[in-house]
């Protein structure tokens, strides 16, 4: 890439994840972009198509980052070894973390998610696919499952909803992924619940309406 094109796409980032940084909510204007990379709303035009680009190219980065720590640490010799893809995430966190958390609280953030799990989807079933012994896309609505799961409890533990610890999170994770429910619950039996505890739709609706304001 010619040595002018990287520094105004460098000065374009620098200057959304500044104005980010100033204005969590993500309310940020190209116009405003740039303004703090000095450069005109033309010369953004011919980088970038629109502010989601520059969140797309840097998670598609981040996200060939983790690849590669997942090959290097043999993740792809042993499938669905969810603990290596979970530290892989968390060093692509710990090298931009202030930054990584900023998106999160962005109005971008589930377009991130989004894009990762694409990512990881699309790369499992590429490395995978040929030694896959059911359909393609059965083993993809799979692959699928499997990084919506990591990347939801992911974001809990990231934004301080769940109180464990990441090993300990990896670790349920891959139980989950290998073993399956019968790991954590033995059901011998149909569960019994107790009548009380069931809730009917009609009831609930009527709790609603019968509730005091709080």
């Amino acid at each position: 890439m010619d040595r002018r094109v990287t520094k105004t796409k460098a000065a374009i980032r620098d200057a959304y994840f500044t104005l980010l940084n100033e204005h969590p909510e993500g309310h940020i204007s190209i116009a405003q972009i740039a303004r703090v990379a000095d450069i005109d709303r033309k010369t953004f035009y011919l980088h970038y198509d629109s502010i989601e680009a520059i969140i797309h190219e840097f998670l598609y980065e981040q996200v060939e980052a983790a690849v590669d720590i997942l090959l290097s640490n043999g993740y792809f010799n042993n499938p669905l070894q969810t603990n290596l893809m979970y530290e892989a995430l968390q060093h692509s966190m710990v090298q931009n973390t202030a930054l990584m958390k900023k998106i999160l609280n962005s109005s971008y953030a589930q377009i991130f998610w989004d894009e990762i799990v694409n990512i990881m989807e699309n790369t499992t079933v590429e490395i995978y696919g040929d030694l896959c012994s059911c359909p393609e896309q059965e083993f993809r609505a799979a692959m699928r499952f499997v990084a919506h799961g990591c990347i939801a409890v992911y974001k809990d533990w990231l934004n301080q909803n769940l109180s464990i610890k990441l090993k300990d999170l990896m670790n349920i994770s891959h139980e989950l992924v290998h073993n399956g429910i019968d790991k954590f619950v033995t059901l011998h039996d149909e569960p019994v619940i107790p009548e009380n505890r069931i809730t009917k739709p009609d009831q609930a609706r009527s709790e609603r309406h019968t509730s005091p304001d709080r």
